[in-house]
């Protein structure tokens, strides 16, 4: 058992020795997007492109949930719903709530005991922002579902609400003053910190309840300053069932209104987290629905881009210590690593996929590294990371 071999340096050392030296798991999390379950036929994607396959999409994630329940040494520190779990299609059929009890019944099965449930546009056609705040347990499910910020995740050094952004303000700060806060912060390990944005906080159906150009309009529930600053950029009638993206290229193709943005507030929170792990020497994990890079979204076509994207990737390059940022919404798998050195990962969706398919496990490792295991057809990969300290 203790063979002898020569490293690198020219040490002889014991097999036991070298795998001591060699970097060990810090902590896992498991990450699923766009499950967007619905108890309907099967039909195509609206460019005609992939066959949509509700029903099964509950089975991937019964698979996924099988699959994080077997990883142990370490097992998993918590599990990410990047969004939409349900699908919009729930709403026209105002089956929304027996969708949802139907999906949340698989987590009954998970064995992590933090689930991080993010905010995507499916939920808002599906669901108010005040619903979505609350606390609610389905029937025939045990685990409840909301989108604020589980109080499983320990205490919240980093808490939301109207506040100045400085360092001090921050750590002084003791809770958040708006219920239906979707962005936060968690520290899953020493030396990290894992942030999770709410993409839509300024959007087209901000308060949620509907789909635009189906149950609700312009004049009847859509959000005013959202759907003002989306139609400014936009040639298309946002209002109504057309094609959003029709006369836009480039980063332009960003101004439809499946899209949204981080808003002042949250943008000055986010601010301040980066600027207080940058002087730390914290190394940071961003989370969102929507996508943050041009270079993330599939074949660069920006149509799943953040509207204030600039903004954002300027607070991260600012405060250089983000080293992971993991988004879905456009259901196919992107990879871009961009000239900062921050990863940024763009899921594919159950929906679209094989049974086996579209989960992840993120490893983060001693060595600051992060190793990306997949189940099913996504990539696996090693994204190399500068240890800050």
């Amino acid at each position: 058992c203790n063979k002898l071999f020569t490293g690198s340096s020219g040490v002889v050392r014991t097999a036991a020795a070298a795998a001591a030296a060699s970097p060990k798991i810090l902590f896992r999390f498991g990450v699923i997007a766009d499950v967007q379950y619905a108890d309907v036929d099967d039909t195509f994607n609206y460019t005609r492109t992939k066959k949509r396959c509700y029903r099964r999409s509950a089975q991937v994630l019964r698979n996924a949930i099988n699959w994080w329940n077997s990883l142990q040494c370490p097992p998993l520190s918590f599990v990410v719903n990047l969004g939409d779990l349900v699908d919009g299609r729930n709403r026209g059929l105002n089956i929304q709530d027996r969708a949802m009890s139907k999906i949340m019944s698989e987590f009954d099965a998970l064995s992590c005991p933090r689930v991080i449930h993010m905010i995507g546009n499916h939920e808002l056609y599906c669901f108010t922002r005040k619903a979505l705040s609350e606390h609610r347990t389905f029937p025939a499910t045990r685990k409840q579902y909301f989108l604020t910020r589980p109080e499983s995740l320990g205490h919240d050094e980093f808490p939301t609400g109207k506040m100045k952004c400085s360092v001090q303000s921050l750590l002084e700060a003791s809770s958040s003053e708006d219920p239906s806060c979707f962005y936060y912060a968690y520290k899953p390990a020493d030396d990290w910190l894992v942030v999770v944005l709410d993409p839509y906080d300024v959007s087209v159906m901000r308060q949620g309840g509907g789909r635009h150009g189906y149950e609700l309009s312009k004049d009847a529930g859509l959000d005013p300053e959202g759907y003002d600053l989306c139609q400014s950029h936009n040639p298309n009638d946002i209002g109504s069932k057309t094609d959003f993206f029709a006369g836009l290229s480039g980063v332009e193709s960003r101004w439809a209104p499946v899209n949204g943005a981080v808003g002042r507030e949250q943008l000055e929170w986010l601010r301040g987290v980066l600027q207080t792990c940058h002087q730390r020497g914290t190394s940071v994990i961003i989370l969102s629905h929507v996508i943050l890079h041009p270079d993330a979204t599939r074949h660069r076509n920006c149509r799943g881009l953040l509207w204030n994207y600039d903004e954002v990737l300027q607070a991260i390059y600012e405060f250089p210590c983000t080293r992971l940022v993991v988004c879905g919404h456009i259901h196919n798998e992107v990879y871009h690593l961009d000239v900062h050195g921050v990863h940024h990962l763009t899921l594919p969706s159950p929906l679209e996929s094989t049974p086996d398919q579209c989960a992840i496990t993120a490893e983060v490792m001693t060595s600051g590294d992060i190793r990306i295991v997949p189940r099913g057809d996504i990539s696996e990969r090693l994204l190399p990371c500068q240890k800050l300290r």
